[in-house]
């Protein structure tokens, strides 16, 4: 299941960004970002595109949500290793 725009804008503001600071942190073009956001619905378009700004999205911490409904969370505290 893919991410909606309404998920996506919600994550940025989460991450208190502006769609300037989500294109820098993501390497994907100010452009992309308002078209995701104008277009209601999951969020379409190219893999790595979508790759790109989820994993920004994952630098703040930030989780979608998809059981029991939609939604966005931003985790506390430090990551957890994976060693």
């Amino acid at each position: 299941m893919r991410v909606s725009s309404e998920m996506f804008k919600a994550a940025r503001a989460l991450a208190g960004w502006k769609q300037s600071d989500l294109a820098a942190k993501s390497g994907v073009s100010v452009e992309s970002i308002k078209r995701i956001e104008k277009t209601p619905g999951p969020i379409e378009g190219r893999d790595d595109t979508y790759a790109a700004v989820l994993h920004a999205f994952a630098t703040k911490r930030i989780e979608f949500l998809f059981e029991g409904g939609h939604g966005v969370l931003r985790r506390n505290g430090p990551r957890k290793s994976n060693s």
